[in-house]
């Protein structure tokens, strides 16, 4: 969700995940990835190639989680009034 951006326009990311390697691509900088790469950095990161990817999961879901919220309330409402 990035400042400015419509949160319809979403990043995506490929990953690949090995037992000891995760390589990532993505064409364009994601907050999530940073956060997991700050965490890495200060030492406080995931210790395994799972926990980098659980990780990283957890940050992209409590990144767009507010609008998730928003969208399902939007359905929700559209669904009862429509009844």
């Amino acid at each position: 969700m990035s400042p400015g951006e419509d949160p319809e326009d979403m990043v995506s990311i490929r990953v690949w995940v090995k037992q000891e390697r995760v390589t990532s691509t993505q064409r364009r900088s994601l907050f999530a990835v940073n956060d997991v790469y700050q965490s890495l950095h200060e030492g406080k990161g995931p210790k395994t190639a799972g926990m980098l990817l659980v990780a990283l999961i957890e940050c992209v879901a409590d990144r767009i989680g507010a609008f998730v919220d928003q969208i399902e309330e939007m359905d929700l409402e559209h669904k009862i009034l429509s009844d």
